[in-house]
């Protein structure tokens, strides 16, 4: 609701998108997954005024799901700091290369996130790892703020 400045009707609307995106992103149909944030991100526009292409920001959004899946081995997270880069900048409306710090705070998190998740991971880290992927949204997010502010 405070991302983008809807209201709590249009958010639990939002929510039944997102979720139903989710169990297509588990199935890997990622063109279901597309088309439930498309709808997702057309109730953004008309609740917010955001001027972008919602089927080109739900692209880049699932776009990153899958490329963090592809990445989630991989410590090197830059690919996803670009795709987080050119998501926020496309929704926002500023260059992605403006935005690579936020980029690569969320990257970070998704390392996190996956290190937290990962069954090698020794069960005394795994709190560690949770609590870390936390701290780097919280900077994300407060990146976002200042950027679009």
């Amino acid at each position: 609701m405070e991302l983008y400045g809807v209201d709590e009707t249009t958010a639990g609307k939002m929510v039944v998108f997102l979720f139903t995106a989710v169990k297509y992103h588990d199935t890997r149909d990622w063109a279901g997954a597309v088309a439930q944030m498309v709808e997702f991100y057309d109730l953004v526009k008309q609740q917010s005024g955001l001027q972008f292409n919602s089927r080109q920001i739900a692209e880049l959004e699932i776009g990153w799901s899958e490329l963090h899946d592809k990445l989630e081995r991989n410590p090197d997270k830059t690919e996803l700091a670009i795709a987080f880069a050119k998501l926020y900048g496309a929704i926002f409306g500023f260059p992605s290369e403006e935005f690579m710090d936020g980029g690569n705070v969320r990257a970070r998190a998704t390392r996190e996130h996956d290190l937290a998740e990962d069954p090698g991971t020794p069960s005394q880290d795994v709190e560690m790892h949770w609590e870390k992927a936390k701290q780097y949204l919280i900077t994300f997010y407060a990146l976002l703020k200042a950027k679009v502010n």
